[in-house]
């Protein structure tokens, strides 16, 4: 491919991730939410070794869910990529996803060798779901450009109890 056609891709996969879509105001703060959520599971990877600290699910689900939010396209590649696992590994949770009927995949448009992978409805409503969930615990809430982690002074096992 010449260096002009791989400029114009990488030109609208920008693009494609910048368009932000007509969704609501809650559903944006959704997003920022799962963006803190994926930005805290990185940063637990600096103290503690990824092989312990690690499940590909559910970060492909987060990456998914904000791709969404954003109106960008999602490509297997670029999942293995995020989920810093081998391919085989990332392969089995996109297959282990798809067979619970939270993610689907499908030819590109442009490229047939190329697969895209969204959510499903079903995927989308339980991430709404359970991101909503985690701000109803106030574990974590976006505030501005910084994720700022909020909750009980007293630690997770305190509210945890209390929940019980």
């Amino acid at each position: 491919m010449k260096i002009s056609g791989k400029i114009e891709r990488a030109n609208d996969t920008i693009k494609a991730l910048g368009q932000a879509t007509k969704a609501s105001e809650e559903d944006n703060r959704l997003v920022e939410v799962a963006r803190c959520v994926l930005k805290a599971r990185t940063a637990a990877l600096r103290h503690i070794p990824r092989g312990i600290f690690r499940d590909e699910a559910w970060d492909i689900l987060l990456v998914l869910f904000i791709s969404r939010g954003e109106g960008g396209k999602i490509i297997v590649k670029d999942l293995m990529a995020t989920c810093g696992a081998t391919p085989t590994g990332t392969m089995r949770r996109i297959d282990a996803l798809e067979q619970a009927g939270l993610i689907k995949r499908s030819p590109s448009p442009r490229d047939h060798r190329r697969v895209r992978v969204e959510l499903t409805e079903t995927g989308h409503h339980a991430m709404k779901s359970l991101i909503q969930d985690l701000r109803k615990i106030r574990l974590i809430e976006p505030s501005g450009e910084n994720p700022e982690f909020v909750g009980n002074p007293h630690g997770f096992a305190a509210e945890s109890a209390k929940q019980a």
